[in-house]
């Protein structure tokens, strides 16, 4: 759920895919008009707060800041400014097209002269606040003004989804690194952005029939055409796609949040708004025939996840949204964000209900902050038409749990089908991205360029049909091996679209032990990306060495930044397994796995395998432990998506849970000296709660049982402990490997991210963009008396150091381990560290109440 992988690298590899290439310069080819200046009284020369700017003869416009001052650009044909404020005459302003200019606006009063004046600074407050109440009696209205008023209703939907590289300077585009895909910098375009000088590098086209039903509410988009520019083989579009538009979500105003980089905003018409948000009535104005008050609002603390722009109110009983502009704040803690824009036009349709009909999405990225420099510019468009309501479709409309269901030749669409049905053509421009984005793939320019950045993305070095890695894994070391190296590979769709071989082959330099793993798989369908459905069974041989008890989520077991461990530990084993597995998928979120496998597990290091002999003086080894098991695991999460590329796949975290149940039949085989079997059952259900404007909760909840009697201790619960020097946010980090074995236990993991609502509020501190987490822990056990070797001698001894001190225990009646911590992320945009407090079980050897563990973690 933090995705220590990183998603964000993941974008980041297309996004920012020529950052490193060249020089970082800004070229500006067409004529744009920027105006900056300050509004101010002009009797008194004080600053005039939140003026309303607009562009005579045009919808464009925005409002000064508190403290008068405006930046405002624009590439119309216009050269005459409307400025207005309440209380004062309106002022109009000729300015010069297609260049930079500084003004200084002044406004005459329209109030009267009084013979003595008192100026009194008043402190903003919600109560008696006539803007306050104006946004209180839209929100009230809220749940009239939606389409969901309705029981039924449908309309068709166009969006246009187009990346661009911003500001590409000639000394970039002259590299002689580029020489051989300059024509993809030609047709650059910038009549969408103001001061950008735009190359398009990537865009995606989607037609669809939306319907609506409310009881029992469901929601469902059928795409009939989808079209993108093909990325080649280091992307898999659909997965691109979803996580563009996770960025791009739709912005729902009258929804409480609204979720941009994986993070919540709080909106304008959220009911709590009046205590995060100022409002302020400007004036009104006329919008498509109907007289509209522009209601202007900021965020009380400019670095929350909060917007600033304007609302236009319908003037009358309604109190309907008309048109909303919005931006973010210049100080929100967002990194790589140079601007933010949000623009959506309501009309009201002939049933008198109102609907939004287009919104338009526009982000502007960089790595570093000058707003000049080469970076990536998106925009989303999403346009709605055609509206009926209350005439339900056949029922099997809304019967799929799919709430997106694409057409199978929704990406075989014709020329005249997208000629037909776009509400808005495509400039010459973005007909141009098509085809030159198919002269790019053929460049081997580009294609040696996509494997450093393949390697970087997922630490494999890619060739045509075999990939080599990972990186991170190929030197590590731990207290049995001492320095192990390792080198591994799989094969790619290039060398057979079902098969797939994968392996890899390790040595430790301290046990001088060659360990080795290797899998076959065949994919049943023929999808270039493993997509969803999928129908896979595998078969491994798997030699290695395991840590009982650790359970690494994000990263290889062996990667090097696992190297690095508080104190030693040495009790290890070897395993040795074979097996095959059959998983199948399908697209609404539900995956069955079943299989069978055979493992040994033979002690290392310092662990041994012991039991009591029968008179309880002396202790018998054990050289291995084998059993034989049948599995089925089960797995839903709804309305899941992911970024992925031919052989990985990375969730994306959404609202959605994900529920886990896994079944387990064991037996240790005829020829043992003390037979057993058993039965292990376990469940999780893992969420993400959104929660503006406070951040994000992420929770895991779990648990299992082990039935049974006389089992050996590694085939019960090993409680998932962290060692490493790194926080894992599903381990207890301050729980020693082994400490707790039990047969029934429940654990309860919360985190939440403020994403800085607390340290944006601390000067100075709030200019570093830090963000703060607050974890808390627990985890409950117990054994059956036939499972415990303090009361069956027959089952292996718990594990002991050299002085033959506990190390391994049972939970005290009714006390579970817990321990708690806070965190700060985004140090330097790519560092988390955690202060982890272990609240009980403080007798226990080897302990301490602190420690400090970080991760590196890159998020927006």
């Amino acid at each position: 759920m933090k995705q220590r992988t990183i998603l964000l690298a993941k974008l980041k590899t297309f996004l920012f895919s020529f950052i490193f290439m060249g020089q970082l310069t800004a070229q500006t080819t067409q004529p744009v008009t920027v105006v900056e200046g300050y509004v101010v009284d002009s009797l008194k020369g004080d600053t005039i707060p939140f003026a309303n700017i607009s562009l005579l003869g045009t919808s464009e416009g925005i409002s000064a800041d508190e403290n008068g001052y405006f930046k405002f650009s624009f590439d119309e044909a216009k050269n005459v400014l409307q400025i207005s404020a309440v209380g004062f005459a309106t002022h109009f302003e000729t300015i010069k097209i297609g260049t930079s200019q500084r003004v200084k606006i002044q406004l005459v009063s329209t109030t009267t002269e009084l013979q003595t004046v008192v100026i009194k600074k008043e402190r903003y407050r919600n109560r008696n606040n006539p803007a306050v109440e104006l946004i209180q009696k839209v929100i009230a209205h809220k749940s009239t003004n939606r389409l969901e008023n309705h029981d039924f209703y449908e309309y068709k939907q166009y969006q246009k989804l187009e990346l661009d590289l911003a500001n590409v300077g000639e000394g970039f585009k002259n590299s002689k690194y580029l020489s051989n895909v300059k024509f993809f910098f030609e047709d650059t375009d910038t009549s969408k952005v103001s001061g950008k000088n735009l190359t398009p590098i990537y865009q995606n086209e989607k037609l669809s029939n939306v319907y609506y039903r409310k009881s029992p509410e469901t929601h469902k988009e059928y795409i009939e055409g989808s079209k993108s520019v093909d990325l080649g083989n280091l992307f898999d579009e659909t997965g691109l796609d979803e996580y563009l538009q996770y960025l791009y979500i739709k912005t729902d105003i009258y929804n409480n949040e609204i979720l941009l980089f994986k993070k919540p905003f709080l909106s304008p018409l959220s009911p709590i708004s009046p205590d995060f948000y100022r409002f302020y009535i400007m004036d009104t104005t006329d919008i498509g025939g109907k007289r509209c008050i522009n209601l202007a609002f900021f965020p009380r603390s400019k670095a929350d996840l909060n917007f600033e722009g304007n609302l236009y109110i319908t003037d009358d009983s309604t109190y309907a949204v008309r048109k909303v502009n919005m931006t973010a704040p210049k100080d929100i803690n967002i990194n790589f964000l140079h601007e933010l824009r949000i623009s959506q036009q309501f009309a009201q349709l002939p049933d008198s209900s109102w609907s939004l009909v287009r919104d338009e999405v526009m982000i502007d990225f960089g790595i570093t902050n000058n707003k000049k420099s080469l970076g990536l510019w998106g925009k989303k468009t999403t346009m709605m038409s055609d509206f009926v309501f209350n005439k339900p479709q056949k029922a099997e409309a809304y019967a799929s749990d799919q709430i997106v269901i694409q057409a199978k030749n929704a990406d075989e669409q014709s020329a005249d089908f997208w000629e037909k049905n776009r509400q808005e053509p495509l400039s010459i421009t973005e007909q141009n991205i098509y085809r030159k984005a198919d002269r790019l793939m053929q460049t081997a320019d580009y294609q040696n360029f996509m494997g450093f950045k393949y390697l970087w993305a997922t630490g494999y070095w890619k060739t045509h049909k075999v990939e080599l890695g990972p990186l991170g894994a190929l030197v590590s070391s731990n207290d049995l091996e001492g320095t192990r190296m390792r080198v591994g590979f799989r094969t790619t769709y290039e060398m057979s679209h079902h098969w797939r071989l994968e392996g890899y082959g390790a040595y430790g330099l301290l046990d001088q032990k060659w360990k080795y793993n290797g899998a076959l798989s065949y994919q049943f369908n023929d999808d270039k990306f493993n997509n969803r459905p999928q129908s896979v069974i595998k078969a491994w041989y798997y030699n290695d060495v395991e840590i009982p008890g650790q359970n690494i989520e994000k990263m290889a077991q062996d990667n090097v930044l696992l190297s690095f461990r508080r104190g030693k530990f040495n009790k290890m084993y070897y395993k040795q397994s074979i097996g095959i597995r059959y998983t199948n998928e399908n697209m609404v979120g539900f995956t069955y796995q079943f299989g069978l496998q055979q493992r040994q597990l033979t002690p290392a290091g310092s662990l041994s395998f012991q039991r009591t002999s029968e008179n309880g003086t002396n202790h018998t080894g054990v050289p291995k432990l084998q059993t034989n098991e049948a599995f089925i695991n089960l797995r839903y999460a709804p309305n899941e998506e992911f970024f992925q590329g031919q052989t990985y796949r990375r969730r994306i975290v959404n609202k959605y849970p994900v529920f886990t149940m896994q079944y387990v039949y064991g037996e240790s085989g005829k020829t043992a000296r003390h037979p057993f079997d058993y039965h292990k059952i376990s469940a999780s259900v893992v969420k993400r709660f959104f929660m503006a404007p406070t951040g994000h909760t992420d929770a895991m909840l779990e648990a299992g049982r082990t039935f049974g009697k006389g089992l050996p201790y590694p085939l019960l619960h090993v409680f998932n402990a962290n060692q490493t020097l790194n926080y894992e946010e599903f381990a207890f980090n301050q729980m020693n490997y082994l400490e707790f074995i039990s047969d029934k236990h429940v654990t309860l993991v919360v985190e939440h991210a403020f994403d800085g609502f607390i340290l944006n509020k601390i000067p100075l501190i709030k200019k570093l963009k830090l963000r703060e987490f607050a974890t808390f822990k627990a985890a409950y056990g117990g054994l059956d008396k036939a499972n415990d070797p303090s009361q069956n001698p027959s089952v292996y001894r718990f594990s002991t150091d050299a002085k033959r001190q506990k190390l391994t225990y049972n939970f005290i009646d009714g006390t579970p381990y817990m321990e708690a911590g806070f965190g700060i992320s985004n140090i330097f945009k790519i560092l988390r560290i955690d202060a982890v407090r272990r609240l009980n079980y403080l007798d226990h050897p080897n302990v301490s109440k602190w420690r400090i563990q970080g991760q590196f973690l890159f998020d927006f």
